[in-house]
């Protein structure tokens, strides 16, 4: 018999090493490599998912983004940005290529000068090419940032597309457009169309001329007069007085 120098214990003569020593070291290093693997399968990073159906995608108007960056650019980016995928639904108003040639809507922003911006992969090209300004779409973006607090938006797909023969009307509110099924498109507009102009117009009309939110009011009321004229309609009749006169189709 013999004596283990490390453990003091008796074991037989036959033996190389101690029998003691050697399984206490097999089980210890068993537990290590358990724990070890253990760890690795709890704390390793998981692989990214990219965004799509599968994600939940924040709902906003183009409209609603450009006023929240407007108002505090910090505060916007924390809402909408994060890699947060965001469903955005905005008039086209620009529909141009960047500097690498990408496809790139402009959406009705905060006002004319600052749309919001939505880049596409060229492979969208065939898709772009078939809108038209003035339509309203609504398009999915994972990333976002903003140039001059005006959002821009990229890594976008088209999530609905209007026919181009029959477009949209430009110059409503997104965020405040009513559904009237029983109610022809053209006619469902041009209703949004004047209840806006008639809103922003008292707004003009009631702000002050110091308050830079007034003068924006009265551009914006402009802008959609402008589209009702091109649609046919007259704001009362040359020989009617101010009180009397209505939006009207041009030809009553």
């Amino acid at each position: 018999m013999q004596t283990c120098a490390k453990c003091n214990k008796v074991y037989a003569d036959n033996l190389k090493t101690c029998p003691n020593c050697s399984g206490r070291r097999g089980v210890i290093g068993l537990l290590a490599i358990v724990v070890i693997a253990g760890a690795t399968w709890v704390f390793w990073p998981s692989s990214p998912q990219p965004p799509g159906d599968t994600v939940p995608a924040t709902q906003v108007t183009s409209v609603q983004l450009a006023q929240a960056f407007q108002a505090n650019e910090v505060a916007a980016q924390k809402a909408y940005g994060g890699g947060q995928v965001l469903d955005v639904t905005g008039i086209v108003t620009g529909i141009v290529l960047d500097f690498l040639d990408r496809p790139t809507l402009h959406l009705e922003g905060a006002n004319e000068f600052l749309p919001v911006q939505a880049q596409f992969d060229k492979s969208f090209g065939n898709q772009i090419s078939g809108l038209s300004k003035a339509q309203q779409i609504t398009v999915r973006c994972a990333s976002l940032t903003s140039v001059i607090s005006a959002p821009m938006l990229s890594d976008c797909s088209l999530v609905n597309t209007p026919s181009p023969a029959s477009p949209s009307v430009s110059g409503v509110d997104q965020g405040q457009l009513i559904s009237q099924p029983n109610q022809p498109a053209e006619s469902q507009d041009v209703s949004n169309l004047i209840q806006k102009e008639e809103e922003l117009n008292d707004l003009c009309r009631d702000g002050s001329g110091d308050d830079p939110k007034t003068q924006t009011f009265c551009d914006e009321r402009d802008k959609r007069v402008s589209l009702l004229k091109a649609m046919g309609w007259c704001y009362g009749l040359p020989d009617q007085i101010e009180a009397d006169k209505k939006w009207q189709k041009c030809n009553e």
